[in-house]
């Protein structure tokens, strides 16, 4: 992808990655088409002198769930956010989750300029991530989660919270058929795919191609 193409994505990620990023040695960048983007994103910051990114930082490039079902089978090992670790799912991109909303404006905005068109949808984008902003989280004196105490005159973000919960009793439902399927296989062919993903896990790129499935075309 060409340098121009790519211009507004370059400065903007290089504006990001130079903003208080003292003490961070890598940075996980999630882009609709990270894949094609990151291949020669240093030759891009290197041949333009008004681009720069902090020294030693390693840029692990993703794409999100939403945008990876359309790319190809490659994309998939080797761009998951599955395969990271460190990551997690993330809970829907901030463009698309707009459209419902947006559809309920745009019999209004589809007889107007341009201009005015682009003015209405900028404030209703503005209406949308100020309600974000100020209903993110609540002050709350205490907040007991499995009868621990984790939150003490601090900000609760209650949709967090929510997700954590859900999340640890999936966990839970999931580890003992997990450990079970474990013990039943031959241990060194557990000891082998450990490896195998320990490798993957650090070296990346082509050693995520084991989480790949291989498929023989038929004839």
């Amino acid at each position: 992808m060409s340098q121009l193409r790519q211009k507004n994505i370059n400065y903007s990620i290089c504006q990001a990655l130079s903003y208080n990023s003292a003490g961070i040695n890598k940075a996980l960048i999630i882009y609709d088409v990270a894949c094609q983007w990151y291949v020669k994103f240093a030759q891009r910051v290197e041949a333009c002198p008004a681009l720069q990114t902090p020294d030693n930082l390693e840029i692990v490039p993703a794409v999100g769930k939403f945008h990876l079902s359309a790319h190809k089978l490659e994309c998939f090992a080797r761009f998951s956010l599955m395969f990271m670790q460190g990551t997690g799912h993330i809970d829907g991109e901030i463009l698309e989750t707009l459209w419902a909303p947006f559809n309920k404006i745009s019999p209004t905005a589809r007889s107007m300029s341009l201009a005015h068109r682009q003015e209405v949808y900028d404030d209703h984008m503005r209406d949308s991530n100020w309600k974000k902003l100020v209903g993110i989280g609540s002050v709350s004196p205490c907040l007991r989660f499995e009868d621990k105490l984790i939150h003490q005159g601090h900000i609760t973000v209650k949709s967090l919270c929510k997700k954590y919960k859900a999340a640890s009793e999936e966990v839970n439902l999931t580890r003992g058929p997990f450990e079970e399927l474990t013990a039943s296989l031959d241990q060194d062919k557990v000891k082998q795919w450990q490896e195998a993903a320990n490798n993957a896990a650090s070296q990346r790129g082509d050693a995520l191609d084991i989480y790949t499935l291989s498929m023989e075309k038929g004839l």
